[in-house]
């Protein structure tokens, strides 16, 4: 059974001072997040460790508004070399994809860590995507490995899209560049 911990004493970096994090229990799925308000588009990202910080993975609990086709998180501080969680709404389902830069370009598509979606919904307002992601807590990019400090401080970034992506249905699809992201 995984229990909630608390994120990181410094979730309220993820890329916005002013930035809130709260307890947000869902229960229909019997979870609670540690949850980041991310102020500038309005998008929720919650996040669940197991109680033992030797696991390498995590669920992850995103709620963004319908005016975002996609919505991604880099899972370190900054882009590049990053492990980045990327999802959008098909109808009334989420495709989401894993992605590595090696620098500040289109992230192509990476393998080696698994998502599987626990639960997703669209509605005329918003997208809501319930994750676990297996692998994700550390990886090594070309030589340069990366992770998610469980019991310590930790940095994410977050990107928004107003513009859709070119194929919607596809996990592999490109898409363009963020119109509003963390700093």
């Amino acid at each position: 059974m995984v229990s909630w911990r608390s994120l990181l004493a410094v979730l309220p970096l993820i890329g916005a001072a002013y930035a809130q994090t709260s307890q947000v229990c869902d229960t229909s799925l019997n979870m609670c997040f540690e949850n980041y308000d991310e102020p500038l588009n309005g998008a929720k990202i919650g996040f669940l460790f197991p109680s033992c910080n030797t696991a390498n993975e995590f669920i992850g609990q995103w709620t963004v508004p319908i005016s975002a086709k996609w919505y991604g998180l880099t899972l370190g501080p900054g882009m590049n070399r990053n492990l980045l969680v990327v999802a959008w709404p098909n109808g009334n389902t989420i495709v989401h994809s894993l992605r590595v830069s090696e620098n500040y370009a289109y992230p192509p598509v990476t393998t080696g860590p698994t998502i599987t979606t626990i639960s997703s919904s669209v509605t005329a307002t918003q997208w809501k995507w319930t994750f676990r992601c297996q692998g994700c807590t550390s990886w090594n990019f070309q030589s340069t490995p990366g992770a998610i400090v469980q019991d310590g401080i930790s940095v994410f970034g977050w990107a928004y899209s107003s513009n859709a992506v070119a194929n919607p249905a596809s996990a592999s699809s490109t898409f363009t560049q963020h119109t509003s992201f963390s700093e």
